[in-house]
Protein backbone atom coordinates (compact mmCIF):
# COMPACT_ATOMS: atom_id res chain seq x y z
CA UNK A 1 0.00 0.00 0.00
CA UNK A 2 1.14 3.40 -0.66
CA UNK A 3 1.88 6.00 1.54
CA UNK A 4 -0.86 8.86 2.09
CA UNK A 5 -0.51 12.29 0.77
CA UNK A 6 -1.63 15.64 2.05
CA UNK A 7 -5.36 16.72 0.99
CA UNK A 8 -7.04 19.79 1.38
CA UNK A 9 -9.27 20.86 4.46
CA UNK A 10 -12.69 19.23 2.98
CA UNK A 11 -11.40 15.26 2.60
CA UNK A 12 -12.86 12.35 3.28
CA UNK A 13 -12.09 9.17 4.30
CA UNK A 14 -12.92 5.25 6.02
CA UNK A 15 -11.45 2.14 6.69
CA UNK A 16 -13.09 -0.31 5.35
CA UNK A 17 -13.51 -3.87 6.22
CA UNK A 18 -15.17 -6.29 4.23
CA UNK A 19 -17.79 -9.30 5.52
CA UNK A 20 -16.62 -12.39 6.10
CA UNK A 21 -16.60 -14.62 3.39
CA UNK A 22 -15.93 -11.91 0.69
CA UNK A 23 -12.75 -12.98 -1.82
CA UNK A 24 -10.38 -10.81 -2.59
CA UNK A 25 -11.19 -10.39 -5.83
CA UNK A 26 -14.78 -9.30 -4.77
CA UNK A 27 -13.56 -6.72 -2.76
CA UNK A 28 -11.29 -5.43 -5.80
CA UNK A 29 -13.76 -5.84 -7.75
CA UNK A 30 -15.87 -3.17 -5.26
CA UNK A 31 -13.21 -0.77 -5.06
CA UNK A 32 -12.93 -0.86 -8.61
CA UNK A 33 -16.63 -0.21 -9.06
CA UNK A 34 -16.40 3.16 -6.84
CA UNK A 35 -12.94 3.94 -8.34
CA UNK A 36 -14.18 7.69 -9.49
CA UNK A 37 -14.82 8.29 -6.02
CA UNK A 38 -11.90 7.03 -4.25
CA UNK A 39 -7.96 8.57 -4.16
CA UNK A 40 -5.96 5.92 -6.39
CA UNK A 41 -2.76 4.18 -4.68
CA UNK A 42 0.53 5.53 -4.58
CA UNK A 43 2.06 4.39 -7.75
CA UNK A 44 -1.44 2.99 -9.19
CA UNK A 45 -4.17 3.73 -11.11
CA UNK A 46 -5.95 0.75 -10.02
CA UNK A 47 -8.32 1.51 -6.50
CA UNK A 48 -8.18 -2.85 -6.58
CA UNK A 49 -5.04 -2.45 -5.08
CA UNK A 50 -5.86 -0.91 -2.10
CA UNK A 51 -7.17 -4.06 -0.68
CA UNK A 52 -4.83 -5.71 1.75
CA UNK A 53 -5.23 -9.17 2.88
CA UNK A 54 -4.62 -9.49 7.13
CA UNK A 55 -4.78 -11.97 10.04
CA UNK A 56 -6.98 -11.38 12.85
CA UNK A 57 -4.86 -13.59 15.16
CA UNK A 58 -1.77 -11.34 14.89
CA UNK A 59 -4.20 -7.78 14.65
CA UNK A 60 -5.99 -5.87 12.52
CA UNK A 61 -5.88 -3.30 9.81
CA UNK A 62 -5.24 0.45 11.47
CA UNK A 63 -5.50 3.54 10.30
CA UNK A 64 -2.42 5.55 11.50
CA UNK A 65 -3.27 9.40 12.48
CA UNK A 66 0.50 11.14 13.32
Amino acid sequence: MGMAKYHKEDSRAALIYFREGITEDQARKALQRISGLIEKPFGSDDAGDLVQTYDPEYGGPVWYIP
